[in-house]
């Protein structure tokens, strides 16, 4: 808490001294009150929600930078659009062409 407001620094690698931050900038946090405070990180990227994240309540970065960390299920794969059922083996026979 910064000012009263509610700031997430963070160091995306150890050999270098750069930290990246993250404030909620338009809502104070010193309203006597008890807040919810939720931090999600991946990669570079982060998000800070306050209270359910709604509206002010909420704050997200996009800077991807560097190499980013995609993890695979090798049992499942990765699937672009819907996941592809095998439904089993069937032969089907032509005996013509289709003719227009």
């Amino acid at each position: 808490i910064k000012g009263s407001r509610l700031q997430f620094r963070y160091n995306l690698n150890s050999l270098r001294i750069e930290e990246k931050d993250i404030w909620l900038s338009a809502i104070a946090i010193d309203d006597g009150q008890w807040h919810t405070v939720r931090v999600s990180r991946y990669g570079s990227a982060a998000t800070l929600e306050l209270d359910g994240g709604e509206g002010r309540r909420f704050n997200e970065t996009f800077s991807f930078e560097g190499h980013q960390w995609l993890l695979v299920d090798k049992q499942e794969g990765v699937y672009a659009g819907g996941k592809a059922e095998y439904t089993g083996v069937r032969t089907f026979e032509v005996y013509a062409d289709y003719q227009k």
